[in-house]
């Protein structure tokens, strides 16, 4: 088989009819000089992914499969999946997403004397109608300083003297971010493909992956950590604006009940409401939850929850790494 012009490494994790529909995109035309490779890693799935990558493997040349025999997380799937490539260029995209016609082509054009590409990143169209109050999905338009892995490229030769991606990030958050700043850090370049479309599932609303996502995002103080001047992408020293109007909220209801225990029930009101206020603003009017009104009785109570969860989850990163960001 000749050298592909650029190999695709995709790690996956027990989503096998997600990772068909990436790969069935990936049989559009790309627009490419050459061949091109695909290896996806399996992450241990222990589900019906082995079985959909072999019957698949049949239909398109360009695949292959190399399966993880305990589950490692993303970081270390990938490191595998690029090492296994034989292209000069590595492209990255992930098992939820869909590449769209032509999306290799358009990263390659950006790659010329760059180290690194980001592409753009979309919510799948055809699901925004199904978007809920804790739905999630990527959207990137421009180089969106987070650097992630649903659509990115490197040089080969890049990603070796950067080592890869850090093995230590177990959960899927923040070891995108960490390679490309330590590629950018040692002098490397970076370029937009804005023609390098992908779209990204939008995952059904659910309030346990919006706590997960809380959770993962405890990870971004390590990338601070190891990049302080990373700082600035994430807004100082508070990751999300919702945090500190989240911790407002909660100081407010506390002197509220207080006052309200020692006989100032209107000034215990008055604080309360003044202190969420900010939050409920920023949640209602400037990025609401959802435009569904009815349900903001039950969905802005969990969200100031999840808000709070997630500071804590901050919190304790920041105690762990010694750095701080909230």
């Amino acid at each position: 088989m000749s050298t592909p012009v650029v190999s695709v490494v995709i790690a996956t994790y027990q989503r096998p009819e997600m990772l068909r529909s990436t790969l069935e995109a990936l049989a559009a035309p790309q627009g490419l000089p050459g061949p091109f490779e695909v290896i996806v890693v399996d992450d241990a799935s222990g589900d019906a992914t082995t079985e959909v990558l072999r019957s698949l493997e049949a239909s398109y040349p360009w695949l292959r499969h190399v399966s993880q025999e305990r589950n490692g997380g993303p970081a270390k799937a990938r490191n595998r999946g690029w090492r296994e490539a034989r292209a000069e260029f590595v492209a990255f995209t992930d098992d939820d997403c869909v590449p769209q016609p032509g999306w290799l082509a358009a990263l390659m054009r950006a790659a010329a004397g760059a180290d690194l590409v980001q592409g753009r990143t979309v919510p799948d169209p055809a699901a925004r109608d199904a978007w809920g109050p804790f739905s999630r999905a990527v959207e990137t338009v421009g180089i969106s300083g987070y650097y992630e892995t649903c659509n990115m490229l490197y040089r080969r030769d890049t990603l070796e003297r950067a080592g890869g991606f850090d093995e230590t990030f177990r959960m899927a958050y923040g070891e995108d971010c960490d390679l490309a700043l330590r590629v950018l850090d040692a002098g490397g370049t970076e370029a937009l493909a804005e023609d390098a479309l992908v779209h990204h599932a939008v995952l059904a609303s659910s309030y346990r992956r919006r706590l997960r996502d809380a959770r993962r995002r405890g990870n971004l103080v390590r990338v601070v950590k190891k990049h302080p001047h990373a700082r600035a992408r994430f807004g100082g020293w508070w990751l999300r604006p919702e945090h500190p109007m989240a911790l407002a909220a909660l100081a407010g209801a506390v002197v509220g009940l207080w006052l309200l225990a020692i006989g100032h029930p209107w000034l215990g009101l008055l604080c309360a409401l003044a202190t969420v206020s900010p939050w409920l603003y920023r949640r209602t009017i400037t990025i609401p939850l959802t435009p569904d009104r009815s349900s903001w009785p039950v969905t802005l109570p969990l969200e100031l929850l999840a808000d709070l969860y997630e500071v804590s989850v901050m919190a304790r990163a920041s105690v762990r790494e010694r750095t701080l960001l909230l």
